[in-house]
């Protein structure tokens, strides 16, 4: 179900109709139709309307943003420096547009004649795009392929329907013409008929694991181009410091930035030698978060939920952030000790929910596939 819920509360403020099939085909349909514009445009005309897009974005930054905040949670802030990147994004692609696309010649070694590479459109595209990031996701698929004359077919995650709505009012807007660029809420399973379709000619999948290999094993049946994103589990490492502060507030950042959902957010935690012994128990829970109860001599332990339940035998801190839907994480920094004698923190962040990585984990479906 494609529904805005508020992630602090749990409650649905609104939902939107799954695609019927008939609405699923008509967007496949637009969207091949628009492929026409694609070869017959210029890469000129084509940048003209990458910059009237990301001109919208800017101008729509309000509204964009609420809505981002509305669905998923992240600080005003944030989702406002979304929509300033995503306004970078279609102004690059349309300052660069023809140096990108322009021919390229080969040196020919032998014979007559004469070499040369020419990007040109495919033709239509399906993007399935996650909710960590609703609008920069879209952004960078959405804009290198409009300026290339692709059309897109765009499958948003059913957390964010409001948005989605939104950005394909503002393509509209722009004056992309009707199909070059169609939002569909469609199920998994249409999704599944879409890549299959012929007039499609490739996929673009930001997701888990599970996701892209569904994805790319439908697409792979089908011969069809595949590019998958999926997610992430980046280390922070503490080598040495001599300001250990700073260290601190890199790490919270690290791991809470976008409310901790990004593919790249620190998801394990390794404090090496002097640093580990040192400061190993104090060095994220006093500092970061001082309303944590002192920990013991051989484990720090941070919890922080949004639901506010305390693990066994902590209290949870009030919500030092002003992000809606920071899950349950914890960071455990354990001393071990090594036969040379080096002290490391190990057992990194140990997220308890779904929401750990840069997309959300797929949930169970009757045929096993989940791609948002």
């Amino acid at each position: 179900m494609y529904a805005v819920t508020d992630p602090s509360t749990g409650t649905t403020a609104q939902t939107y109709p799954t695609a019927t099939d008939t609405e699923v085909t008509a967007a496949v349909d637009a969207a091949h139709a628009a492929t026409t514009w694609g070869r017959n445009s210029s890469v000129a005309e084509r940048a003209t309307l990458l910059r009237r897009l990301g001109d919208l974005h800017s101008r729509h930054r309000a509204d964009l943003a609420h809505s981002i905040v509305r669905e998923m949670g992240k600080p005003l802030k944030e989702a406002e420096g979304e929509i300033d990147f995503c306004a970078d994004i279609y102004h690059y692609y349309a300052d660069h547009a023809e140096q990108f696309l322009a021919d390229e010649e080969l040196d020919v070694t032998s014979g007559p004649g004469r070499a040369v590479i020419r990007r040109s459109p495919v033709g239509v595209l399906l993007g399935i795009m996650p909710w960590n990031f609703p609008a920069y996701q879209v952004a960078r698929f959405a804009a290198p392929n409009l300026a290339l004359g692709n059309t897109i077919v765009l499958k948003h995650a059913p957390q964010c329907p409001a948005t989605a709505a939104l950005l394909e009012k503002l393509c509209t807007e722009a004056g992309l013409p009707a199909g070059a660029y169609v939002n569909v809420y469609a199920t998994n399973e249409q999704i599944a008929q879409v890549i299959a379709d012929p007039r499609v000619q490739g996929v673009s999948l930001t997701g888990s694991e599970r996701a892209g290999a569904a994805v790319a094993e439908i697409a792979g049946r089908h011969l069809k181009k595949v590019v998958l994103e999926l997610g992430g589990s980046d280390p922070f490492i503490v080598l040495s410091t001599d300001d250990l502060d700073s260290v601190v507030e890199a790490a919270v950042s690290a791991r809470l930035e976008n409310t901790g959902q990004a593919c790249n957010a620190a998801k394990r935690f390794v404090v090496v030698s002097e640093e580990g012994r040192a400061h190993g128990q104090a060095w994220l829970c006093p500092r970061a978060f001082p309303s944590l109860p002192s920990p013991n001599s051989r484990t720090c332990v941070l919890t922080y939920s949004r639901t506010r339940r305390p693990s066994p035998g902590f209290t949870a801190p009030p919500q030092p952030f002003d992000g809606k839907d920071v899950e349950v994480l914890y960071l455990r920094l354990m001393t071990a000790h090594h036969k040379d004698g080096v002290d490391m923190a190990r057992d990194a962040v140990r997220p308890t929910t779904p929401r750990s990585s840069g997309s959300r984990r797929p949930r169970s479906t009757g045929s096993g596939r989940s791609w948002t």
